[in-house]
């Protein structure tokens, strides 16, 4: 936000009588309400200097929030996983493809032998192809021609669109186009790329790859466009073709297409023109062919560029069509080898099989169920693009809808996993066929569950969960996929041991082992985070304030150089937040957050070696004692985890309009969730029931939020702006009396000097 101060001291011819300095006088007079505004314009800088800091706090604050604390993040501070003493080591640089092993808090080292893996699955139905290769309706013999305007269509293979233009004025077979369309098409993309067949006198088009997708389109000719921005000259001549000769003209009511000839009036070849008047000429000449006569329309070439006007009708001008897709039989519906997920469904009956609707009444007529939820569409309305994202968006069905443009099907999948996890849909009857056409109908779809099967000894142990990431006695397995080593089980025992190796594969071995080196690390890095983080804070609220350097107006920055204006502003833009009290109360509260007592955990970080640092210039900064810590990882590591973990019921936005909630929030919460919460109360942008956003967001607010514009600052900038525009009103209007003043006075002087001077030549005649 800034304001400008309105100085109206124009050049005036003053003082030419009295010799008095007027500008200077004025500028005078008016000096002490003109430092006013200077003032509230260097307090409204100061305040943008302000806001600029807070938010420097604000994206610290974020940072360290999103590194520690956001639950995507790897270094979770909320997670037991984090303060595992454990690493894993396989036997085998493979066996991460098939299983991970993580040991948590309370694993237990040692080598866990893995001989099977069952990756989980979702319910799910899967439909088949249900697209048809791109077929045209028998014509018998075709006639194209450039002529005839329809020799031209668009192919789009992979993303890439070319044009395929088929030449030839007499009539062919079928037959004989096809060899013309096929050797067009492999000019243009390379061969064995799309098949060209002619079946019972019908154009078939198909993909050779399944992979491929290709769609036909409409070609136009460019003259719509072209001839009238074209400003050909000596040096840039504009050239004329079959591909820019042709455009729409309309009349009145009368439309008809204009064909440029490529001729001149001679009939010898004219296809370039160095003007606009003989490339309007030409224009008129196509036009007049084209409506039997003299158009009544007027082609000019004079601005440099042709122009068009009618004396009495209104004219337009639209793209011509090259309709080859129409003389080869190319009209039906579906023009590509892919669904088209765009397509209104009523329009689809080609590519779908099933017809919607009647001829009287469409509405509602596509119908079904997903795990018991209706869903209802108008085919005239809806496409199936529409429909994937109406379910896709529905997250209480549990399930999802998706298209696989290489196996050209569709497919709906559970969003769960597990034998638990089941999935039914249904057509509606009466309302349509949809999910019964795309294959994906089907009654208690049942998923698979995970499992692991362990090896101890000749003992075999399966653990069987619904999800491919579960915990079991400490370690967390996430299955990839199924793997099955090589074993042999007695009949009469159960007993399992392995086939001799190589013969089958072997089994997966993951070593669990003690790595408190790990979890320290982790800790140090936390601390060391932290000690930057009140770092950047402390030096904001200890920063020296110059109050000598004031912010610089603009006539002082004419004087002064670049490198002047920087230093001079690094002083008066320091100290700004000395001894802020809302920094120094999110500083105050995470101190807090670190000493106070959790329940339950029974140590605190300075009985496991990390306190405060005893030189107080580090301003609360954290110390660890290596020794010490590592030891207490060894010996409590579950109370450690505790310490930092602990959670409680209260959520936290229970507890923000609940004192007695945030309360116990508190009382329940280990080191990690507090903290959460002293820097959630700084920079949330969710509102509580008084409306208040986060300390910091309320103070100066954050670029892309709400809180931009309607922060503390910036409304104490809208009202000192609104204050110094109404200043320079008042100060414009008293500056042009005092200048009108002057004047009269300077005028009456004149007077009285005319006056005198005549008296002294009277006197002097008589």
């Amino acid at each position: 936000m800034s304001s400008s101060v309105g100085n109206t001291s124009s050049t005036r011819l003053s003082g030419l009588v009295s010799g008095m300095d007027t500008d200077a006088l004025v500028k005078q007079m008016l000096a002490a309400d003109t430092a006013k505004v200077t003032k509230l314009e260097g307090n409204i800088q100061l305040d943008e200097w302000r806001t600029e800091a807070y938010r420097e706090v604000t994206s610290s604050l974020q940072s360290f929030y999103s590194t520690y604390f956001d639950p995507l993040s790897s270094s979770n501070l909320k997670t037991e996983n984090s303060f595992s003493n454990f690493t894993t080591s396989y036997g085998a640089t493979t066996s991460t493809n098939y299983v991970s092993v993580t040991g948590g808090a309370n694993a237990t080292a040692g080598t866990y032998s893995i001989i099977k893996t069952v990756a989980a699955t979702s319910a799910t139905l899967s439909g088949s192809n249900i697209s048809l290769p791109v077929i045209g309706s028998a014509i018998g013999t075709v006639g194209i021609s450039s002529e005839k305007n329809n020799n031209i269509f668009v192919l789009t293979l992979n993303n890439v669109t070319k044009q395929i233009t088929l030449d030839g004025s007499e009539a062919l077979t079928m037959d004989q186009y096809k060899t013309k369309l096929e050797g067009s098409i492999n000019s243009a993309f390379g061969e064995g790329k799309i098949k060209v067949e002619v079946t019972g006198g019908q154009l078939k088009l198909s993909s050779v790859r399944s992979t491929d997708s290709f769609s036909i389109g409409t070609a136009y000719n460019d003259g719509a466009s072209e001839l009238f921005s074209a400003k050909p000259t000596e040096d840039s001549k504009f050239t004329l073709s079959e591909s820019n000769n042709k455009f729409q003209l309309t009349i009145g009511e009368d439309t008809q297409t204009v064909i440029v000839p490529l001729v001149d009036v001679d009939g010898n070849a004219k296809t370039t023109f160095s003007s606009a008047v003989e490339l309007a000429d030409a224009i008129r000449r196509g036009a007049n062919t084209a409506f039997g006569g003299t158009a009544n329309i007027a082609f000019s070439g004079i601005s440099g560029k042709v122009t068009y006007t009618s004396p009495a009708d209104p004219v337009s001008i639209a793209q011509t069509q090259i309709d080859a897709n129409a003389a080869l039989g190319l009209t039906n519906s579906s023009l590509s080898n892919k669904v088209d997920l765009n397509a209104k469904l009523f329009n689809m009956t080609n590519a779908i099989g099933t017809t919607f609707g009647t001829a009287d009444t469409y509405g509602n007529d596509i119908q079904f169920t997903i795990n018991g939820t209706y869903f209802k569409f108008n085919s005239k309305e809806t496409s199936l693009q529409d429909i994937m994202d109406k379910v896709n968006a529905n997250t209480s069905i549990k399930a999802t809808m998706k298209y696989d443009t290489t196996t050209n099907s569709f497919k709906i999948q559970s969003t769960g996993s597990g034998v638990t996890d089941k999935l039914t849909v249904k057509d509606v009857e009466g309302k349509g066929t949809l999910m019964g056409k795309l294959g994906v109908v089907g009654t208690d779809i049942e998923g698979t569950d995970a499992s692991v099967t362990l090896l101890n000894g000749t003992v075999a142990t399966t653990i069987v969960r619904s999800s491919n990431s579960f915990t079991y006695d400490g370690l967390t397995y996430e299955i990839k996929q199924d793997y099955t080593a090589g074993i042999e089980t007695d009949i009469d025992t159960g007993a399992v041991t392995l086939t001799e190796s190589g013969t089958d594969a072997d089994p997966i071995v993951a070593t669990v082992s003690t790595n408190t080196t790990k979890t320290y690390d982790y800790i140090k890095g936390f601390v060391d985070k932290y000690n930057e983080l009140i770092t950047k804070i402390n030096a904001k609220m200890t920063e020296k304030k110059y109050r000598d350097y004031a912010p610089l107006t603009k006539d002082e920055k004419t004087s002064m150089s670049e490198d002047q204006i920087k230093q001079w502003e690094i002083k008066a833009k320091s100290g700004l937040l000395k001894n802020d009290s809302i920094l120094s109360g999110v500083i105050s509260k995470m101190r807090s957050a670190l000493y106070d007592a959790v329940e339950g955990a029974g140590i605190t970080l300075s009985s496991i070696g990390i306190t405060t640092s005893s030189d107080y210039t580090t301003k609360g900064k954290l110390e660890i004692d290596e020794k010490k810590l590592k030891e207490a990882l060894a010996t409590k590591s579950e109370q450690i985890t505790k310490l930092f973990t602990s959670t409680s019921d209260k959520t936290y936005y229970e507890s923000l309009n609940s004192s007695t909630n945030r309360n116990e929030r508190y009382k329940e919460s280990g080191i990690a969730q507090r903290f959460s919460d002293v820097i959630q109360d700084a920079i949330r942008t969710n509102t509580d029931n008084n409306g208040n956003k986060g300390t910091l967001l309320d103070k100066a607010g954050i670029v892309g939020d709400r809180s931009e514009y309607t922060n503390l600052i910036f409304k104490e900038m809208a009202s000192f702006d609104e204050t110094v525009s109404e200043m320079n009103r008042r100060l414009t209007a008293r500056e042009s009396a005092l200048y009108a003043r002057f004047t009269a006075m300077e005028s009456a002087l004149s007077k009285m000097n005319e006056q005198q001077s005549y008296i002294t030549q009277m006197l002097g005649s008589s």
